[in-house]
């Protein structure tokens, strides 16, 4: 920047403050603002943004934009990427960030992130869920997208932006209704080899249409709140899970299957505020995910129950897990098996949990149970309890 010498210091100061100080999209985009929408083993990024940062990022070769979808592979590609005097492997890892396509295709507005079917979705800031509507009217598998008006106060301004959640299974365990930082809004949905989560964001102050952008780019990914050169998790805002309170929503079914996902193989129905749970022909498991967005401390004893009966003619296997989300160990995990004709019964799940918990996650699987009518779930309660005698995961039958 260059400044006038006729010009006072007070000026200039004044000039130089207003420059550094006016926010823009590269200022904005460049904060941390977000937490990562995916557990971390899906740090890997297959497609981002047709834009010209991301020509610049990937390496592609001056004046071009990003090829057609049909047009990634490495050798159709290659005019886009090959850069003269670069060995052709280095090349290439770095147009393809080390996937087998060029990372971007022309007109991707968002950010295409590798996930496998059924992983949890995290809202990457407080918000407000607006819209849940289908991703592709004609297309049924492309699942569904949640649309979230995002704000975040950040060293004393409030930025807000609208954040776009795309390919999640239907039925999605949020409302229209405010949602917490790293908070799970859904699940991916199964779309075989192409399965991922699609994320894009529109910034609310002062762009021109079309405004998506993409977060996760050649910047910063994370906030550092207090300067500490540390990661510090937007978990940190989630409240305390409160004693002999239920974490879970909507545990007695009354709001038919909302806060709770279905994976492909359930066949999940609601009557009369009880669900019957059963599985689909060809699969091997169904389950039943609710993630459950509190803070669990440290040696925290804890209480699951669930009210479960087997109507059916066949001996049916229920799991019932409280984990963290991406790992099973020290987690709260019990499988009944319920007698064929069995009358519903309180089973219940007492452990504790030896590390601070941020979202623990609820699943409940079931097999075999093919043929109607499943088994029944109903009254699902999980919340700290110091009646709870400490010690490892005691797994309790009605009997018991």
């Amino acid at each position: 920047m260059t400044f006038s010498s006729n010009r006072s210091p007070r000026i200039l100061i004044a000039s130089l403050l207003a420059v550094l100080l006016t926010p823009n999209l590269q200022q904005f985009f460049n904060l941390p603002l977000f937490y990562w929408p995916l557990p971390d083993e899906f740090r890997t990024i297959t497609s981002y943004p047709d834009a010209p940062w991301t020509w610049e990022f990937l390496g592609l070769a001056p004046g071009v934009v990003c090829p057609g979808y049909d047009a990634r592979d490495q050798e159709p590609s290659r005019a886009y990427w090959v850069t003269p005097g670069v060995p052709e492997d280095q090349d290439w890892m770095r147009a393809s960030q080390g996937h087998r396509n060029l990372a971007c295709y022309r007109h991707h507005a968002g950010t295409d992130i590798f996930a496998l079917p059924g992983t949890p979705v995290f809202a990457a800031a407080d918000g407000t869920v607006t819209q849940i509507e289908p991703a592709n009217e004609e297309d049924s598998t492309a699942g569904v997208v949640v649309e979230i008006e995002h704000e975040r106060e950040f060293r004393g301004r409030m930025y807000r932006w609208l954040g776009r959640y795309i390919h999640l299974i239907p039925n999605p365990p949020v409302t229209l209704s405010p949602v917490h930082a790293g908070q799970v809004i859904g699940y991916v949905v199964d779309q075989g080899t192409n399965s991922h989560l699609h994320i894009e964001f529109d910034d609310f102050e002062g762009c021109e249409k079309p405004c998506i952008t993409n977060p996760w780019g050649p910047d910063v990914l994370w906030i550092d709140y207090d300067d500490d050169a540390r990661i510090d998790p937007a978990t940190d805002a989630l409240p305390e899970a409160a004693p002999l309170h239920t974490m879970v929503a909507n545990e007695s079914f009354d709001e038919g299957l909302t806060h709770w996902a279905a994976s492909p193989g359930a066949v999940a129905s609601v009557e009369d505020g009880v669900l019957i749970f059963s599985r689909a022909p060809g699969t091997e498991i169904a389950s039943l995910k609710q993630m459950l967005p509190y803070k669990v401390s440290a040696d925290t004893s804890v209480l699951v129950r669930l009210r479960i009966g087997n109507p059916g003619s066949e001996v049916a296997y229920v799991g019932v897990s409280l984990r963290e989300p991406d790992r099973w160990l020290d987690g709260l995990v019990c499988v009944f098996a319920l007698p064929p004709n069995s009358p519903p019964a309180v089973y219940r799940i007492e452990g504790t949990v030896r590390r601070e918990w941020r979202n623990a996650l609820l699943h409940l699987t079931i097999t075999p149970t093919i043929d109607p009518p499943g088994v029944t779930i109903d009254d699902v309660w999980a919340s700290p309890d110091s009646t709870v005698m400490p010690g490892p995961t005691r797994c309790l039958r009605p009997e018991s």
